[in-house]
């Protein structure tokens, strides 16, 4: 459920961080991250996009950070 809530941020900020040439956050809640393998499936889901993300965690959020294509 999680990879489908998030596909369209995910698309969305890999669209703009390609026209951009800039960093594109997307943030998730901790509670819409229950369980590892759903974060593990956004992961993924990146990585078949052949795009370079990082990660990072604030307070109560979880922040995938998504790469311009070079």
């Amino acid at each position: 459920m999680i990879l489908e809530n998030a596909k369209p941020r995910l698309l969305e900020a890999m669209a703009l961080a390609n026209c951009t040439q800039t960093n594109q956050e997307v943030t998730f809640i901790y509670n819409e991250l229950h369980t590892h393998d759903t974060i593990g499936a956004v992961f993924m889901w990146i990585v078949e996009h052949f795009h370079d993300f990082t990660t990072r965690h604030d307070e109560y959020r979880f922040v995938v950070i998504i790469h311009p294509k070079k």
